[in-house]
């Protein structure tokens, strides 16, 4: 997580030329532990379907392949393992208008290699440097350049924290903006038991708990 999956999906689900395209755009979180029914009711209404809860899994699906008679475009987000694809939403998702497009965002790369995708999008880490300037125009006004300088070596220390991560930093800076720009305040940061927390999840930042 942190590595701006969503918000890459969330701008091109939202872009103009996708929303003229498909008459039906869907956008589907995928939580670690789903379960099946209730996914496909969510699908279902998203699609602009109706489901009184009484439904077998197989009637389920039966109304989302007829759901999916006209174009769509399709978010799966943060999809954790490949049974949500592969055993779940394939065929029924693959029975529509060749045209449909569908986007999975996940962690894992074996979650999005099958025959039937056409493309992959790697998004990457930030190396120190590119991370450490993405920090300085986040927290530096133009005439505060000599405190960058200042606050280079400790600066760097806190951008390795983040692991290259573009949301962890972006939420750090936000952080560090509303502090004094002083070595005891960023020290605080750096020694902040914040970073021992196990995992940074996608558009949380786990920066809240730095502020005052």
């Amino acid at each position: 997580g942190g590595m701006g999956k969503t918000t890459l999906a969330r701008k091109i689900f939202n872009d103009e030329r996708i929303k003229n395209k498909f008459p039906k755009r869907i956008w589907l979180y995928v939580s670690k532990n789903y379960a099946e029914n209730d996914l496909l009711k969510k699908i279902i209404r998203s699609a602009g379907g109706n489901v009184d809860g009484g439904e077998s899994k197989e009637q389920l699906v039966e109304q989302l392949v007829s759901l999916v008679s006209q174009d769509f475009f399709v978010v799966l987000d943060d999809v954790w393992g490949t049974d949500v694809w592969e055993k779940l939403l394939r065929d029924p998702m693959m029975s529509g208008v060749a045209s449909s497009r569908i986007v999975v965002t996940s962690r894992y790369e074996d979650v999005v290699k099958s025959k039937e995708n056409r493309h992959i999008h790697h998004v990457d880490r930030m190396d120190n440097e590119s991370g450490w300037a993405l920090l300085c125009k986040i927290v530096f006004r133009e005439e505060e350049e000599p405190e960058i300088g200042r606050l280079k070596e400790i600066g760097k220390k806190i951008v390795e924290k983040c692991d290259g991560l573009p949301l962890a930093i972006k939420a750090v800076g936000g952080v560090l903006r509303s502090k004094e720009t002083s070595q005891p305040e960023w020290k605080k940061v750096v020694e902040s038991d914040w970073w021992h927390m196990k995992q940074m999840e996608e558009e949380v930042p786990r920066a809240f708990p730095l502020s005052p």
